[in-house]
């Protein structure tokens, strides 16, 4: 249960992070 909490804020600041991360790689998706 304790993992399961845990699990979505972790998977999302991960999913942030790339997303992030792939928008600074690419400027002509990224803006």
């Amino acid at each position: 249960m304790l993992i399961r909490l845990f699990a979505l804020p972790v998977a999302l600041l991960a999913l942030a992070l790339f997303l992030a991360n792939f928008s600074a790689l690419h400027p002509v998706t990224g803006g």
